[in-house]
């Protein structure tokens, strides 16, 4: 049984998830973006389809409300009552499916009547959601944390890649802002913004790009007192409809880079590229090293027999190509420290630290810290805590900070 879903929807997203983990993997699940869906769903829909749930099972093609009864053997009955619910209450949402563009689904009057009738008797029988695998104590089975770290040598970037065994961790209760703390946007600028053609597959849409600057102030309490501080960061993005790549570069305070690359394959790996310079090297050169490392990832994945997961990131290379020449604000940028987290599971984050000889320790506060804080921002708020104003988190892009390391802000 093959399930396609809105893989631009976060709320398609971890419905999709829940079903496939809670199914034990029985229920395969694919984007409607991916080269699966075009053919499988063009065969059924030859004038096209909307962004909703799909089932293909024994040579026949449900969509929404209607494909959910096959889930039933899969499934249960107390789970199944919970998923209708929950897709229920979803399509009642004025929040369902914000898309890459950025507009929501609208749902005839005569779905709307018919959810609404029905939603409250389904939750009279199940009044509990389903389950999250993916907020669990434990990792998901199989999961797995890779590394690419990328050196220059001889004015040539070169990486290793391997499989991070001490990068796993009991998850910590991730911490929000210090009583006293708030943030303040300043101001916010699109620099650049493009609808890139011919670099997707032409069943698959665009590729939008864009770059903001943005200045906000913030307020931390240090030694009993609020301190002030400015911040200015570039923001780059590009939204591939089979992943997203978002950076930010500190321009003031700590000069960080940090970022990630989101992909669409339900594939429980969390992975990083560090980019190890031996001397200070400008945003544009960190941009390069990432596309070094996502390539030696896809080799080592390739190796392992993840050969969807190699695709995609051999894509999201390309990705950062087109994404460095296109962030021209990029050489005059010099960050410090950097990271660039790769997965389509920003939620385990939980689970994962860098490696012990990449650590950041943070001094002020005495320990180790694997986040990227202050500055940390793109695509998945689940990397830490969402902060007002700067996006309510609908697009899964959002300036954040308190990244759930235990220790930092």
């Amino acid at each position: 049984m093959l399930l396609f879903y809105d893989s631009k929807c976060s709320i398609c997203r971890t419905l999709a998830y829940k079903i496939h983990f809670l199914t034990e993997k029985n229920v395969e699940i694919q984007s409607l973006y991916s080269s699966e869906a075009e053919e499988a769903l063009s065969r059924h829909y030859p004038n096209g389809w909307e962004h909703d749930f799909y089932i293909v099972h024994n040579g026949t093609c449900r969509k929404g409300l209607r494909a959910l009864p096959s889930l039933m053997r899969s499934l249960g009955l107390k789970r199944m009552a919970s998923l209708v619910a929950e897709y229920g209450s979803y399509k009642l949402s004025p929040k369902t499916c914000n898309h890459a563009n950025g507009n929501g689904v609208v749902q005839p009057k005569r779905n709307f009547l018919k959810l609404a009738a029905m939603t409250p008797l389904i939750y009279g029988f199940s009044r509990v959601r389903l389950d999250n695998p993916l907020e669990g104590e434990t990792p998901l089975q199989g999961f797995g944390v890779h590394v690419a770290e990328v050196e220059k040598v001889g004015g040539e970037l070169r990486a290793r890649a391997y499989l991070c065994t001490d990068c796993q961790r009991t998850p910590v209760e991730e911490k929000g802002l210090p009583p006293g703390a708030a943030k303040r946007l300043l101001d916010r600028t699109v620099i650049a913004q493009d609808s890139i053609n011919g670099y997707a597959a032409k069943a698959q849409g665009l590729a939008n790009f864009k770059v903001e600057r943005i200045e906000y102030e913030r307020d931390l309490p240090r030694n009993g007192v609020l301190v002030t501080e400015r911040r200015l960061i570039h923001s780059a993005m590009l939204d591939h409809p089979r992943y997203n790549l978002s950076v930010n570069v500190s321009e003031t305070g700590e000069r960080m880079l940090a970022g990630m690359a989101r992909h669409d394959l339900p594939i429980p790996t969390l992975d990083y590229v560090i980019f190890r310079p031996d001397v200070e090297e400008d945003a544009a050169t960190h941009l390069a090293a990432y596309q070094v490392g996502l390539r030696e990832l896809a080799k080592l994945h390739r190796k392992a027999g993840r050969q969807a997961l190699a695709r995609v990131y051999a894509e999201m290379a390309e990705g950062f190509a087109e994404l460095t020449k296109r962030f021209d604000g990029a050489q005059g940028l010099w960050p410090l420290e950097n990271e660039i987290v790769v997965t389509s599971m920003p939620e385990l984050m939980r689970f994962v630290q860098r490696p012990e000889h990449l650590q950041k320790v943070d001094k002020a506060a005495g320990c180790n810290c694997s986040c990227s804080c202050a500055t940390c921002c793109g695509c998945g708020c689940s990397i830490g805590i969402c902060v007002e104003p700067f996006s309510p988190c609908g697009c899964d892009c959002c300036v954040s900070c308190g990244c759930g390391c235990g220790c930092c802000l």
